[in-house]
């Protein structure tokens, strides 16, 4: 019919005209709106969930499925933009994406591999990008049967690389299945627990579910002959829907139906790889003999003889359970202390990966660029992310993120720089994610062998980022030691090092001095005016600590919505050099910026005196005289900058909850007077639970409740327990009552407790008194404060007494908070703070 044909053409006419439309409009707010940006990016791309860190063979051919050719034009507008601080992690992402679509697809990477094993030697394939999921993928290829046995081989060569030697190789076909058995000797103790140090291998590689179940008995009954310790490897088939829960079921049952042989065998561990239930590579699931055959949860997807790249050993110091996430190599600890009495917070994760050229699509030993760093930090963001959404993982606030690159170069002249990019583009987001420690390990290729390097970056304070970077040395009791190696003269000392991840190591090499001297020429001379780190040149590489006291308070204090108090020194120092930074460049200035911003001297009472010196534990006010370069100051003529001093004083919110008590408000005193008589600005910063109501906890333990019918009547104490509180200082006035069955009871009339306990009336009194001190130094010097947590009670009168106030978003300055009042009224009116004004 004509009408069709004019209805189709009227539609194709005007989808084209609203699709030119639309691409104009986005076309034009590209470079201007991010938000246009970031919708358009991520609707025309439709990338794989961002935990997945593919392979490169397999991920090359996903993205080449997935986006098309108006999406690489888009792709390559992206990649080609040069305002990094604006588009951050986005941009890098696009260029890794547009190099992933350039590589080979899956079914080529195939093909060459086919030929590679039809044509050259085993080892010759060592070094190409071969990764496990193409090995399995020629394994189960029916059509590709003869190349089951070298390729067989090529598993074997490279999952011991660099772990230990494999000799003797023998391999069969026995029912349509393949066997194999080798021996194996580990290279060194790193192993140890992992995997016998030697012994014996044996292989299985079963068609499907159904044959591994019925022909796992020809492989136990070949483990029987032999004595010495003894590993197995089981390859199988699963179907795509099958779930890693449900696979990790179906291993354990081939297990528990041999169990009583395996038990009785020299086997101590079984590993299973099971292709096709996931896209993205086997399924690996590691069961040990000295767990009873039991899946060891902490080594899914991993490779036994590998797994030691994630250096799981430096976690012994907590208990572990491991969170999967659909990025299999990825690798999620959820890791709570061990030791007694440990708070909610100090619960942590730790997220570890080990990174291969295979998994980038390079060649061994290439560079690793800033898109391959991007791509992979990207992938430990996106599992953090999935994992961080379980409820029991929400919280965590001092998690630490680990990256071991084998086989990947480091360019050492770059290395600042490509960190400092990686910052300016994830330092948010991995802050927000609770990271607070990065640790990044990798490998520098010299003429004497690899040097292997660790570099931390750490803030633990959320206000300031710190960069080390170390080299590993080897110290005559066979302990790692870490060497300070940041600027030449950091390598003038004596020491070995030895690396067992790379093909070219020489362990104990000759060559040592002339690797040292390479290193150092590639490393940077110390900038004139950099002194050396006040940290130790070299310290022993230890299992991870658990959080310091001050960290913990920290964390508490941050969770309160406030800083830390003795921080509030660093902020300071922080913003002030911003404030610099942002002066020379306006101003296009080349002078430095002070070495110096801030000095800071600590007040503390002494015999009612105030007087330098640390700030005393049973306080929750610090003071300070504070000196300070401000660049409002500089004077561009003559290039000097004139000092500033103020006294500020801040409260402690992790010491009785920020409360005022005798010892706070004395100190408080004490401050204001010095600076009125100094004629000094005086900075309050605030954050605390305003007066401390006390309570003797010996008391509580020994009180009885007497009741008179079903109404209470009074509380007592039995004559022994009175003697007890007197005899530890504990003052508690009382009054003889007689009981109905004759008895004498003590009642409590008055609860005094210790000289120094400071429970009760006394720091009422205390708050009137520096409610009058805030009063004078409102009318005698400048005043300002800051209520940077809750504000309450005196608290609220100090703020409100200076004569400025800044107060943060989400910190309430109320005389009572909202619970108090809805226990009070007896029901729930308030929600939370803010609705008290």
């Amino acid at each position: 019919s004509p009408y069709v044909f004019y209805y189709a053409f009227y539609i194709i006419v005007l989808f084209s005209i609203t699709y030119f439309l639309m691409f104009f409009i986005f076309h034009s707010f590209l470079l201007s709106n991010s938000v246009f940006f970031f919708f358009f990016f991520f609707l025309m791309i439709r990338r794989p969930p961002r935990s997945t860190l593919s392979s490169s063979s397999a991920a090359s051919d996903v993205y080449k499925r997935q986006v098309s050719t108006q999406s690489t034009g888009l792709l390559e507008r992206i990649g080609s933009l040069k305002k990094t601080t604006a588009y951050g992690g986005v941009l890098l992402i696009a260029r890794y994406l547009l190099r992933q679509c350039a590589l080979p697809s899956f079914e080529e990477r195939k093909e060459e591999l086919c030929k590679a094993l039809e044509n050259d030697h085993v080892e010759n394939l060592l070094k190409g990008s071969y990764n496990f999921d193409l090995m399995c993928s020629v394994l189960f290829d029916s059509r590709l049967q003869n190349l089951v046995q070298p390729t067989l081989m090529l598993w074997l060569r490279r999952a011991y690389f660099g772990a230990a030697a494999v000799e003797q190789v023998d391999l069969w076909l026995h029912s349509k299945s393949w066997f194999g058995r080798f021996n194996f000797k580990q290279h060194g103790p790193e192993f140890t627990g992992l995997y016998p140090l030697e012994g014996t291998g044996l292989i299985g590689l079963f068609a499907d579910d159904s044959t591994v179940s019925k022909q796992f008995g020809l492989l136990v009954q070949e483990a029987t002959k032999h004595k010495n310790p003894t590993t197995a490897t089981v390859f199988f088939a699963a179907r795509a829907d099958t779930s890693q829960d449900d696979v990790a079921h179906l291993c354990s049952e081939v297990l528990s139906e041999h169990s009583a042989v395996l038990k009785s065998s020299s086997v101590e561990v079984v590993t299973f790889l099971v292709h096709g239930a996931q896209q993205n590579g086997p399924l690996i699931f590691t069961f040990r003999s000295s767990t009873d055959f039991a899946e060891d949860a902490l080594y899914r997807n991993l490779i036994p003889t590998t797994a030691h790249r994630l250096e799981l050993q430096r976690l012994k110091r907590y208990h572990l359970s491991m969170f999967s996430t659909p990025n299999r190599q990825v690798h999620i600890f959820s890791a709570a202390p061990q030791k007694a009495k440990s708070s909610a917070v100090e619960t942590r994760l730790f997220v570890r990966m080990y990174v291969t050229p295979r998994d980038l699509g390079l060649s061994a030993n290439a560079t690793l660029t800033t898109e391959d760093a991007a791509h992979v930090l990207q992938s430990a963001i996106g599992a953090t992310e999935f994992a961080r959404a379980d409820r029991k993982l929400s919280t965590t606030v001092y998690n630490h993120l680990f990256f071991n690159f084998i086989e990947v170069a480091f360019d050492l002249g770059a290395m600042h720089a490509l960190f400092m990019k990686l910052k300016e583009s994830f330092a948010t987001k991995l802050y927000a994610l609770g990271f607070r420690e990065v640790e990044i390990k990798f490998r520098v290729m010299t003429t004497g062998g690899p040097v292997t390097f660790r570099v931390f970056i750490v803030n633990p304070t959320g206000h300031a980022t710190a960069i080390r970077s170390y080299i590993e040395t080897l110290g005559d009791d066979g302990q790692i030691f870490l060497q300070r190696a940041e600027y030449q003269d950091d390598l003038d000392f004596p020491g070995m090092w030895e690396s067992r991840d790379n093909l070219d190591s020489i362990p104990e090499s000759p060559l040592y001095k002339d690797a040292m001297s390479v290193v150092k020429n590639m490393l940077p001379r110390r900038r004139e005016g950099v002194a050396p780190a006040t940290e130790e040149k070299q310290m022993r590489l230890e299992p991870y600590a658990h959080m310091s006291e001050k960290q913990v308070r920290r964390l508490n204090s941050q969770l309160m919505g406030t800083t830390y108090g003795p921080d509030w020194l660093l902020l300071i120092d922080v913003v002030l050099r911003r404030q610099w930074r942002a002066l020379l460049k306006q101003r296009d200035l080349s002078t430095a910026i002070p070495k110096k911003l801030i000095n800071s001297t600590s007040f503390t009472l002494r015999d009612g005196e105030l007087v330098q010196g640390e700030p005393s534990p049973n306080c929750g006010v610090l003071a300070w005289l504070v000196e300070y370069l401000a660049p409002s100051y500089f004077n561009v003529d003559t290039l000097e900058t004139a000092s500033r001093r103020i006294v500020l004083v801040a409260n402690d919110i992790t010491h009785n909850s920020g409360s005022f008590a005798v010892p706070e408000d004395e100190l408080f005193a004490a401050a204001s007077q010095y600076a009125r008589d100094h004629k000094l600005p005086f900075v309050y910063i605030s954050a605390n639970s305003g007066a401390r109501l006390g309570l003797i906890s010996e008391v509580k333990k020994h009180f009885k409740v007497a009741i008179d019918g079903d109404a209470f009547s009074y509380i007592y104490l039995e004559k022994a327990d009175k003697d007890a509180l007197d005899a530890a200082g504990i003052k508690v006035n009382c009054e003889e009552v007689l009981a109905a069955d004759g008895s004498t009871r003590l009642k409590i009339v008055d609860i005094i407790g210790e000289d120094t306990a400071h429970i009760g009336v006394e720091n009422l009194q205390g708050s009137a008194l520096i409610a009058g001190e805030m009063s004078l130094n409102y009318a005698t010097v400048p005043t300002i404060s800051i209520a940077s947590g809750r504000t309450v009670g005196i608290g609220a009168y100090l703020v409100r007494l200076g004569r400025r106030v800044v107060q943060a978003k989400g910190a309430p300055i109320i005389l009572t908070g909202y619970m108090a009042l809805n226990r009070l009224l007896g029901k729930d009116v308030y929600s939370d703070n803010a609705q008290l004004g």
